[in-house]
């Protein structure tokens, strides 16, 4: 199903957040505050626009469950861009997705179900990026970036590492995810990636791989 049509206002932003070579560009430079200060005017537009009512209803043609995940996966460090809060609730207006259609939401099928993985670089044995908002814990264990696949985890987590300045190592991290954390799914890289809401878990994410960068 293709998404609904936008208005043209929202449609421009939707567009400059799918096409945006600019911020592209400035990450490949090595100018990464000015890539991240683009994508954060980015993403406060257009959640200024779901905040105001401007955007068509999530319910009708995908468009928000669409959206919603590129404007995330897109936005180079989300939790600079705007708060834990704000992204939570326009993932749950837009409703469960994957790869941008909207879904049946994930389901409990016991306690086994929904096992993730997510792999961090490190420096000096701690995770280097974690939620602005969320300095009490400080720790990209509680980042939203997760995936059912091992092996992913830990491609990503060693190529995080080796491209990040001042890592030391990678980490992967295991959380047993409740299904109402999971807010969307996405096909990134040939690997699954979750996108969940770790303020819902019941219990820290354990620490099951490491290593040297």
């Amino acid at each position: 199903m293709a998404p609904l049509e936008l208005p043209p206002r929202t449609r421009q932003i939707a567009e400059c957040i799918e096409r945006d070579a600019t911020s592209r560009r400035l990450f490949h430079q090595g100018r990464h505050t000015q890539a991240l200060e683009r994508r954060r005017e980015l993403a406060h537009r257009f959640y200024k626009m779901w905040e105001n009512g401007e955007l068509p209803d999530p319910h009708y043609g995908g468009a928000l469950s669409h959206y919603v995940p590129l404007l995330w996966v897109n936005s180079l460090w989300p939790g600079a861009c705007l708060t834990q809060d704000e992204w939570s609730a326009m993932f749950d207006d837009a409703g469960y997705s994957i790869d941008g259609e909207p879904a049946d939401p994930p389901e409990d099928i016991g306690d086994e179900s929904w096992i993730l993985y997510r792999g961090t670089a490190t420096r000096n044995g701690r995770p280097t990026w974690g939620f602005p908002d969320r300095r009490d814990i400080a720790a990209a264990e509680y980042g939203w970036c997760w995936t059912s696949s091992l092996s992913g985890a830990v491609t990503w987590a060693r190529e995080h590492a080796r491209s990040q300045a001042g890592a030391a190592g990678w980490a992967v991290f295991e959380a047993a995810m409740p299904c109402d954390a999971v807010l969307a799914t996405l096909e990134v890289d040939c690997t699954t990636l979750d996108i969940c809401d770790t303020r819902r878990l019941s219990a820290r994410p354990r620490l099951v791989l490491k290593g040297q960068a």
